[in-house]
């Protein structure tokens, strides 16, 4: 990982690798086109020193740690010269009092026994350290290497053993983050939602923020139901003992500093949210809060039918008047997305949640949006509004470009979000997993290339020529 993508992360553990000069900081490089003076000749600002940006992102890699600091540098090159460590490190040696912890690896402890090399550079690094292996072991070993460039050249693709496809193909229920995550990318989907391996990270802060969020504005609204102007200073009171009181036990709980500092954020949050409602009436009223739908043990209502396939879920809050209905679904971020880009981008839970209340609460649906509960300049919810504007509801606290022009052209999106969700959940239940990211190329958030082994950007890996297509043409 970069200090770029580890500046808004913590750990327990941070190693800092290849802390020797020339490579972190790198040497300094002169600017191609243009020399100092003739920069300030053209009336350009001078040149950022990159000095200062390498130590800027030293100092974000010593504060990512929550409990122990590792720094780590070569003593030699590749061909067995000395190297210089890096002066940060002496920086960092001058502010202990005492000698740090040090250890130290011979170039032989690198090396991994022929038997328990985990890649095929390692095992030949190993077998020339020992100048070859011969007899019934290097037989054993030219064997291993053999199944291992088979393996290398097997790609992932759809499922193909028979046992399977038929427990993949039985399969009826669906949740709406599994299909959403399957418009991504079906290997995604294949590796989070099927193989669901024990991730390496701890559980994100921004995941467990979210959580914990949810439960207190589920408890504030079970006791107070929506605020309003005059009863906002005491329902944001009653939050905040409740919000404590769900952070208790937790790795949230704000006993040290970090902890202190995550628990203002949050309370920030919560409250700001609840100054956003109770500034906004809307005429409905919160009726349901974490409704279930599905087959699980304490589900409200049965799965909703979508035709050949069901789908199960949680609704974070439901609000009625009169018969009608709005879902307000709560992310923990600043950034939501809005009505064309939940079409563009296959975004289908807001869509199935209204078809659930309609048919199974028996309300009719008159919009859903996602709620930011985090910092952004707005605090506006975004999502799919039942048209036209100031029609159901008032177009004050919503985007204009998130209304339907018609209620009819709102009944075809939630339609088109079924027929979307059976497709998906079809291609799901055939098998079909293969590397084909939403777009042709690799979101920068996915982390899984280094396992469906993908080029960054190439397009459509898996994609087989049209008929009478040349290979170039797909």
């Amino acid at each position: 990982m970069s200090p770029y993508r580890a500046r808004a992360r913590r750990f327990d553990h941070v190693f800092v690798l290849s802390l020797q000069e020339g490579d972190f900081p790198r040497r300094g490089r002169d600017d191609p086109l243009l020399t100092d003076e003739e920069r300030a000749a053209a009336g350009l600002p001078e040149r950022a020193d990159a000095r200062d940006e390498e130590r800027y992102l030293f100092y974000v890699c010593l504060s990512r740690a929550k409990k122990r600091l590792w720094l780590s540098w070569r003593a030699t090159d590749d061909e067995g010269k000395e190297t210089a460590r890096s002066f940060f490190v002496d920086d960092v040696l001058e502010l202990l009092d005492g000698a740090p912890r040090e250890q130290r690896r011979d170039l032989a402890d690198t090396v991994f026994a022929p038997g328990k090399a985990p890649t095929n550079d390692e095992l030949a690094r190993s077998l020339a350290v020992r100048h070859a292996v011969g007899g019934a072991a290097g037989l054993e070993l030219s064997a291993r290497l053999d199944r291992a460039m088979r393996r290398a050249e097997f790609l992932p693709g759809d499922l193909v053993v028979p046992r399977v496809r038929a427990e993949l193909g039985a399969r009826k229920a669906f949740g709406a983050s599994s299909l959403e995550k399957y418009a991504d990318c079906p290997f995604i989907y294949l590796a989070e939602h099927e193989l669901t391996p024990r991730p390496f990270d701890p559980e994100s802060d921004a995941l467990a923020k979210g959580g914990k969020l949810h439960t207190a504005l589920e408890e504030t609204y079970r006791e107070f139901g929506r605020p309003t102007p005059e009863n906002l200073d005491a329902v944001q009171e009653r939050a905040r003992a409740i919000l404590l009181g769900v952070l208790e036990g937790s790795a949230l709980a704000p006993e040290g500093p970090e902890q202190r500092a995550v628990h203002r954020r949050m309370e920030s949050d919560l409250m700001r949210f609840l100054a956003w409602d109770a500034e906004h009436p809307l005429g409905l009223e919160p009726w349901r809060l974490e409704a279930q739908f599905g087959e699980r043990e304490g589900s409200e209502k049965p799965s909703l039918d979508l035709g050949g396939v069901t789908l199960h879920g949680a609704i974070d809050r439901i609000d009625v008047a009169g018969g009608k209905a709005f879902i307000r679904d709560y992310k923990s971020g600043a950034n939501v997305l809005g009505r064309e880009k939940l079409a563009s981008e296959q975004r289908l839970q807001l869509q199935l949640y209204m078809l659930a209340v309609r048919e199974l609460w028996e309300l009719e649906p008159v919009g859903a949006v996602y709620h930011p509960l985090g910092q952004n300049e707005t605090h506006e919810p975004r999502g799919i509004l039942r048209g036209p504007k100031d029609g159901d509801l008032p177009a004050g606290p919503f985007k204009g470009k998130d209304f339907t022009e018609t209620p009819e052209q709102f009944d075809e999106a939630l339609e088109h979000a079924r027929e979307e969700a059976v497709a998906i959940a079809e291609r799901i239940r055939a098998g079909e997993l293969a590397r084909e990211p939403r777009g042709g190329s690799c979101s920068p958030w996915c982390g899984l290339f280094g396992i469906c082994r993908i080029e960054r950007g190439n397009k459509d890996p898996d994609r087989k020529p049209a008929a009478g297509a040349s290979e170039s043409d797909a």
